[in-house]
């Protein structure tokens, strides 16, 4: 991977120190396809290997759908580029403070609407938070939001 790092002075000055804005560029490693993820009601199996719903603590899922690239060509049917949403991240935090993250592709902005169920049960038995589990199924507008919480049994309290 490589890091370039650029620094840019701000020119207002403060009496005891100087700011400087740093930013980073990242180019990122190309991921490929090696297994796959199979989200069931009382478990997650990621390459043949099963946890169970019971095991788990926390599950989050990070950058699903890339919707918030939007203008970068993702998703957009007229600018000719295809899909390459290899940049989402299920992270399976175990009970015993084990972490295991795994990328996944997407083949469309919602695609992982596929297994809403399976994400409310997950939400309904406190592994999934509410504010991720809306972010993942892309419901944005508010009255969407607070209509999809009253139809959870527990009313998005997790």
């Amino acid at each position: 991977m490589h890091s370039f790092i650029t620094f840019i002075p701000i020119k207002k000055r403060f009496p005891l120190t100087d700011f400087l804005l740093i930013s980073f560029f990242t180019k990122k490693p190309q991921r490929t396809i090696t297994g796959g993820i199979v989200f069931e009601k009382e478990k997650i199996t990621v390459n043949s290997i099963e946890y169970l719903l019971d095991d788990l603590s926390k599950i989050t899922f990070t950058d699903c759908g890339n919707h918030f690239r939007q203008g970068d060509g993702y998703f957009n049917k007229n600018s000719g580029v295809e899909p390459n949403s290899k940049d989402n991240l299920l992270s399976l935090e175990l009970n015993n403070k084990e972490t295991l993250r795994v990328y996944f592709q997407l083949n469309n902005r919602y695609h992982i609407r596929n297994i809403q169920d399976e994400l409310i049960h997950y939400h309904n038995e406190g592994k999934l938070h509410f504010l991720n589990l809306i972010d993942v199924l892309g419901i944005e507008d508010y009255n969407a939001i607070q209509h999809f919480k009253q139809q959870l049994p527990n009313k998005g309290k997790y």
